[in-house]
């Protein structure tokens, strides 16, 4: 049998011996290799595809009240998607609010993250419950991951072991910046300024004219006479503006109503005004022309009705006429007749009217007052306003 020598140094021997035959023999490793390089490939394999959730809180201790950041990480496949719950029912914890952030790569692998916000109300050693989030691969299948509960202390907040009550804490103190400091001074430069400005207007304003008592007061249809006469001469018309003529003509008649009558009548509605004339003893006749006047008016101001221009030109006409016809027989304001003696001559309201001669009756006063009248304005006959009885339902011949 030949043999050959061995690169290598023999056990227990010299470099250089021989040996006819090796004790162990290489090729029995063979299927034990084999068998060992599977095991570990299914093995490295099996931890590549399984998923792996980690639970984390920021705090294991807290106060009452507090807030606990709860944070899940699930490392997956990257065909893989985690579906974690939007609302929870972890008591006696209440979630505050979910943050589900984007995958982030790690390796041939993915990390996906959600952050819950916790807060507690009971005190003690409490447990934050389990709860489980779906795991959804490429072909659409599901599988389920369980988060494992966390313990934490809730302590009571502000405890004081000693019992005593303590003392108020004092007022902070707000650092005076110069931005601070600067609107400051501009505020009060502001105020004087405006105060300044005040005294300088008030300072300079001209004293009210005295009233000179020893001018005449002028009669209410005197007033209304030129005021409609300064109306029709003002153009409001051929420049178009019929609603503000129409409106202004109205507030004319009541003006002169108020002063007329003493009856408030800028600020009543127009039935209420004829209601008031009515009371009053203002004619049938004239109780008609007051409504139609107000009527026309009304529409033109409230329901948007244009009058052509021949209409519009009669408005003020028509309220002369009415100016004209109420001018006599003004009555006295309420409580004057109760201030007169019985039996003494009460005295003309309207300067044009001459007083009743003493010991004259009533009805005779108003003839020689309604004479006068007729004499002075001319041969026209006028009615009389003061003579009508209101409940007769007619008007005075």
């Amino acid at each position: 049998m030949s043999c050959r020598q061995s690169p290598f140094p023999a056990v227990g021997g010299r470099p250089g011996s021989r040996v006819g035959r090796s004790s162990f023999d290489w090729r029995r490793l063979g299927p034990v290799t084999v068998w060992l390089a599977f095991c570990l490939g299914a093995a490295s394999l099996t931890g590549q595809s399984s998923p792996t959730l980690t639970t984390d809180v920021d705090s294991a201790q807290t106060t009452m009240g507090g807030r606990i950041t709860l944070t899940i990480r699930v490392q997956h496949g990257e065909g893989e998607r985690v579906v974690f719950p939007d609302s929870l029912s972890l008591d006696p914890f209440e979630v505050l609010g979910v943050e589900v952030g984007e995958p982030e790569p790690l390796d041939d692998r993915l990390w996906s993250w959600a952050r819950y916000t916790l807060t507690v109300f009971e005190l003690g050693e409490l447990e934050i419950p389990s709860f489980e989030v779906a795991l959804v691969d490429a072909a659409g299948g599901a599988s389920v991951l369980e988060t494992h509960p966390y313990g934490v202390v809730v302590a009571s907040v502000g405890l004081d072991e000693t019992g005593d009550i303590r003392d108020v804490k004092s007022p902070l103190e707000i650092p005076l910046g110069l931005l601070v400091l600067l609107a400051r001074i501009l505020a009060v430069l502001l105020l004087v300024a405006l105060l300044y400005a005040l005294y300088r207007r008030f300072r300079q304003q001209p004293a009210a004219s005295p009233i000179d008592v020893s001018a005449p007061l002028r009669r209410p249809y005197e007033v209304a006479y030129d005021q409609l006469r300064e109306l029709e001469a003002s153009g409001m018309l051929e420049r178009g503006e019929i609603k503000d003529y129409y409106i202004r003509v109205s507030e004319i008649i009541r003006a002169y109503v108020e002063a007329q009558y003493y009856v408030p009548a800028l600020e009543m509605a127009s039935f209420e005004v004829l209601e008031n004339l009515e009371g009053i003893g203002v004619d049938h006749d004239t109780l008609r022309d007051f409504e139609g006047f107000l009527a026309e008016c009304d529409l033109v101001k409230f329901a948007k009705f244009v009058p052509d221009a021949s209409r519009a030109r009669q408005i003020v006409p028509r309220a002369r006429k009415l100016v004209e016809r109420t001018k006599v027989g003004r009555p006295a304001p309420v409580g004057v007749a109760a201030a007169v003696p019985e039996g003494a001559a009460v005295p003309a309201t309207d300067p044009d009217e001459p007083a009743a001669p003493e010991g004259a009756n009533e009805g005779e006063a108003e003839d020689s007052a309604e004479a006068a009248h007729r004499a002075a304005d001319g041969p026209e006959p006028r009615q009389r306003l003061g003579t009508h009885d209101p409940g007769s339902g007619g008007s005075e011949s």
